[in-house]
């Protein structure tokens, strides 16, 4: 195990202690990890949790289009899977940033095996479709390495991918810095409200899981890299997903705050995979 973290990577707080919690939830009952805690914004950290994710042979079963038992997140290039439905939502909060509607290009970062990048290009709707993570998985020719900031996009789409971060601070700089000037990132995972409860939630207990986070802490991280964040419900989120899974939206720009608030007046859920 390694030692304790000296301050948090989100809030800066030094005030961090490190706690063995229990599971309580069924399907991981009596589970023991050993978590280092943010007194301040609770975000809370797994190292024992750390799963390799540097070749296919780490992918589960469930995360591969077309596989027997898959979720449907990961889309096949002709269904679309979440980051479809997150890049289509994005393109109409960009769109309606622009006076002058123009194609925007757009970022998956942390595809994996899913092949929405496919469906988004052949869209047509954007002048650009590009996927990132730790290798080149799917032998594309659209791909930049994940610590690759020198390319920059109009839309960063990152799904159920900030979980796995082992140094957020490295991390997000990497993810954020993927942003153009008035572009905007858009990521979904859970997040919680209380520290007392995440023995009773099944999430943080995931092998692979190794990040937790709050409304607070994100908020936090935000404001340092002087953008604003923005949390709304999943489709879905409701029933399969449980209402702690969040669209996080990150940007610089003020003039996002009324364009996704308008959309989501129309929305009361963003669009997800079905």
């Amino acid at each position: 195990m390694i030692k304790k973290m000296k301050k948090c990577p989100l809030c800066q707080s030094k005030k961090v202690e490190r706690k063995k919690i229990t599971c309580e939830v069924s399907s991981k009952k009596d589970k023991e990890s050993m978590f280092d805690i943010c007194s301040e914004c609770e975000y809370h950290y797994c190292s024992d949790h750390f799963h390799d994710y540097t070749s296919k042979d780490s992918f589960s079963p469930s995360s591969m289009p077309n596989n027997e038992g898959s979720s449907l997140r990961a889309g096949d290039g002709v269904r679309g899977g979440r980051e479809y439905h997150i890049g289509i939502t994005a393109l109409e909060l960009f769109n309606n940033l622009k006076s002058k509607k123009s194609a925007p290009s757009i970022l998956i970062y942390g595809a994996g095996l899913s092949l929405d990048h496919q469906k988004l290009r052949e869209s047509g709707l954007f002048k650009k479709v590009v996927i990132s993570d730790l290798e080149n998985f799917q032998e594309t020719d659209h791909y930049i390495k994940i610590d690759d900031n020198n390319k920059k996009f109009d839309i960063v789409v990152c799904c159920e991918v900030i979980e796995h971060f082992i140094n957020p601070k490295v991390e997000f700089a990497n993810l954020l810095g993927k942003k153009k000037k008035n572009g905007i990132v858009v990521c979904t995972t859970n997040i919680h409200d209380k520290q007392d409860n995440v023995r009773r939630l099944i999430y943080p207990f995931i092998q692979g899981h190794t990040s937790y986070y709050t409304g607070q802490g994100l908020i936090s991280l935000a404001s340092r890299h002087k953008l604003y964040a923005d949390f709304r419900n999943l489709n879905g989120s409701q029933l399969e997903f449980g209402p702690r899974k969040k669209v996080i939206s990150f940007f610089s720009n003020k003039k996002y705050y009324n364009i996704i608030n308008e959309y989501y007046s129309r929305n009361w859920l963003c669009p997800s995979e079905k």
